[in-house]
C-alpha cells in the first residue's frame, strides 16, 4: 500500500440543524436517509424521528421500555425498502417498523453484549454487529434471519494486557451488495474483508498513514503515563460508511477528519482526505457519521452542542 495522503479538501458546513421545528431537540443521535426520508434515532430519549430531507417533521415514535416496539437506547437506523431497522441496544434486539407511519412490525433478538459499535444488514436480512471484544473472542457477531448466532473474524494484533477482560478489538462493520463483510478497527487501524462464511479474504493495515500512526503513538504515551487507561477504549476511527466501492472513515485527527478509500478485495486506495470547517473546535460524535453519496451530503453530529452539520460531498 502507498501511504501518501492527498492535499485535504476543506469542506465548509453547508447547514446546521439544532432542532426540528424548534420543538424537537437532539441529544445523542444517529441517522440514515433514503428517498425523501430521514430517520433519526434519539438514543437517550429512546425514540426515533422521521423527517423529510429538509428536516420537516413527519412523525415521532417510540418510548422507553422493553415491550413490543419499545426502545432502550436506540441506535443505527437502516432503511430497507419500506421498513426501518433499529438497533435496540438496551434490550439486545433489532426492532423493525414501517417507514410510512412508524408502526411496529417485528423484533429480531441477539444474545450478546448490547455495547455495540455498529449494525449492518446484508441483502438476505442477516445482521452483523461490532460487539464487545471479550478476551480472545472475535468481535463481530453475525445473526441470521432465522436467529442463529456466531462470532466471526480474527483478533487484530495488539499489545495485550493479560489483566484485561476486554481487548482493543472493537470494530465497525459494514456490508456490501456483493455479500462481503468489511470490518474496520475502532482503536486499531486495520481493515479486514470477509466472505459470508467469515473467511478472511484480505487485510489492509492503515497504520502507515501519519494520522493513524500519530494516534497510536498518542494512545501508547497515555497508557505509559497511566496504565489504568488501557482499560478504556480510545477510538481512532469514529465511524465508517460504505457505498458503491467507497469506504468513508471519520477520524479523531484534528486536521484530517475524513478519509475516502476506494476499496475491494484487490485494493485499498486513499482517494480523498477531507478537513471540516464549522467555525468551532468541537469533537465529532462517534454515533453520527453518515454519507449520503447519492445526494452528495455528509451528516455529522458534534458532541458539545449536539448540533448536526451537513457538508456537501464533492463529486
Amino acid at each position: 500500500m502507498s501511504y501518501e495522503v492527498p492535499e485535504p479538501i476543506v469542506l465548509k458546513s453547508d447547514k446546521m440543524i439544532s432542532a426540528i421545528e424548534d420543538t424537537v431537540f437532539f441529544k445523542e443521535v444517529n441517522l440514515t436517509t433514503k428517498g425523501n426520508n430521514i430517520v433519526i434515532t434519539d438514543s437517550k430519549r429512546s425514540r426515533f424521528i422521521v423527517t423529510d430531507t429538509n428536516f420537516k417533521l413527519k412523525y415521532i415514535k417510540g418510548q422507553r421500555g422493553s415491550g413490543p416496539g419499545e426502545l432502550k437506547y436506540a441506535q443505527y437506523p437502516i432503511i430497507i425498502d419500506t421498513t426501518i431497522f433499529i438497533s435496540d441496544q438496551g434490550n439486545m434486539r433489532v426492532n423493525v417498523y414501517g417507514l410510512k407511519s412508524g408502526s411496529y412490525i417485528k423484533t429480531y433478538r441477539h444474545q450478546d453484549s448490547p455495547n455495540l459499535t455498529s449494525l449492518s444488514i446484508d441483502n438476505d436480512t442477516n445482521f452483523y454487529f461490532g460487539t464487545q471484544p471479550y478476551k480472545d473472542k472475535p468481535s463481530i457477531m453475525a445473526i441470521s434471519k432465522t436467529g442463529d448466532h456466531k462470532r466471526i473474524g480474527e483478533i487484530y494484533p495488539y499489545k495485550k494486557n493479560p489483566k484485561l477482560e476486554y481487548n482493543r478489538n472493537y470494530k465497525h462493520v459494514v456490508t456490501t451488495p456483493e455479500g462481503l463483510i468489511i470490518a474496520i478497527g475502532w482503536t486499531i487501524p486495520f481493515i479486514d474483508i470477509y466472505d459470508k462464511t467469515g473467511k478472511k479474504l484480505v487485510q489492509y493495515d492503515l497504520s502507515g498513514y501519519k494520522a493513524f500512526k500519530d494516534a497510536l503513538l498518542e494512545i501508547d504515551e497515555m497508557i505509559k503515563k497511566d496504565p489504568d487507561l488501557e482499560y478504556s477504549m480510545h477510538p481512532i476511527i469514529l465511524g465508517a460508511y460504505y457505498r458503491n466501492g467507497r469506504l468513508y472513515l471519520s477520524l479523531t485527527n484534528p486536521i484530517i477528519e475524513i478519509f475516502e478509500f476506494e476499496i475491494s478485495t484487490e485494493k485499498c486506495l486513499l482517494k480523498n482526505a477531507f478537513s471540516l470547517d464549522t467555525d468551532s473546535k468541537e469533537m465529532m460524535r462517534s454515533t453520527l457519521f453518515f454519507v449520503d453519496e447519492k445526494n452528495e451530503k455528509i451528516y455529522i453530529q458534534y458532541v458539545a452542542s449536539a448540533n448536526i452539520h451537513i457538508f456537501k460531498l464533492p463529486k
